[in-house]
């Protein structure tokens, strides 16, 4: 991995990154040299994640950053949880316990924030990220889960070959439900806006047939997680009509954040920028900030739920 990381750094033109092999929990690097550090789906593998974030701490120069990226919980991630579990039933074992390393082991709500606080870091945030991983097709995301994730490779490495080959032959078959016409989609959820507007609502109601349809027949995880309105303007009945059937259909699953009609939001894509980017203070950027917040505490109630 090492090696692909400085052909990959060569061929962006970037002649001044060094690689290093070895433990997190003893890095060998200068005291406070770095301006940042992340760690990306590692964390959670380590033997001991406490000790290796005081290792990164030690590496920061003061007022440095830290950027990490776990799983959540299994429900919400069922591309990595159902060929786990299809794994550890072949090989005869348990998932690994609390406390243990697994891919799993610090998705609970809070847990990792709480390791970062108790490690000493300060202005911690977390939010809870949904992104799908798209692929040509289910065998070519089995070909990688076999051949780059050596946690699920791990599982059943000390297992005959007949035990392996039935394993990944069913993980395979499973991957098949996140199919789609156009490739492998390992998404589970959707979030959908819907402008505050008559003809908007009528197409929702299309809209979630054809989700039905996806999830009878191609990916059986796939669920409406999030509704988002948008385009509201205050000053009209149709809109406080809408934004009212809206939430007494759907209920928790419509944001109490609303996204207000919006000259700069529809300003900014002719800029080729973000509204956020365009005018950050503006009521709509502040209203898209403020959804994103309820999204990821959205995220960590439902898995705490779950």
């Amino acid at each position: 991995m090492l090696h692909h990381v400085r052909e990959n750094a060569s061929a962006a033109g970037l002649n001044n990154v060094t690689t290093l092999a070895g433990a997190a929990e003893d890095l060998d690097v200068i005291a406070e040299s770095f301006d940042a550090v992340t760690c990306r789906l590692g964390l959670m593998l380590f033997a001991a994640p406490a000790k290796a974030l005081a290792a990164l701490r030690r590496a920061l120069r003061p007022g440095g950053k830290v950027g990490l990226v776990v799983f959540t919980t299994p429900a919400a991630n069922p591309f990595m949880a159902q060929p786990m579990q299809i794994l550890l039933r072949h090989a005869g074992k348990m998932p690994p316990p609390q406390g243990q390393p697994g891919i799993f082991a610090l998705g609970a709500p809070g847990m990792l924030e709480r390791l970062l606080v108790d490690g000493g870091f300060v202005n911690v945030q977390q939010c809870a990220v949904a992104l799908a991983l798209a692929m040509p097709s289910a065998a070519q995301a089995s070909t990688m889960m076999q051949e780059a994730f050596g946690a699920y490779r791990a599982v059943v490495s000390d297992s005959p070959e007949s035990v392996r080959a039935a394993a990944w032959i069913e993980v395979a078959e499973k991957l098949k439900a996140f199919e789609t016409p156009t490739g492998f989609v390992a998404a589970a959820e959707v979030l959908i806006p819907i402008q505050c507007e008559y003809y908007a609502l009528e197409g929702l109601g299309q809209l979630l047939s054809n989700i039905d349809l996806v999830r009878s027949h191609l990916n059986t995880a796939l669920h409406v997680s999030t509704i988002l309105l948008t385009m509201y303007d205050g000053r009209t009945k149709l809109a406080d009509q809408v934004t009212s059937e809206v939430r007494q259909h759907f209920g928790e699953t419509v944001l109490r954040t609303v996204i207000p009609r919006s000259v700069k939001v529809s300003e900014a894509p002719g800029y080729s920028q973000t509204v956020l980017a365009y005018d950050p203070g503006s009521r709509g950027a502040m209203s898209y900030v403020d959804a994103a917040r309820e999204i990821a505490q959205h995220g960590v109630r439902t898995d705490d739920e779950g």
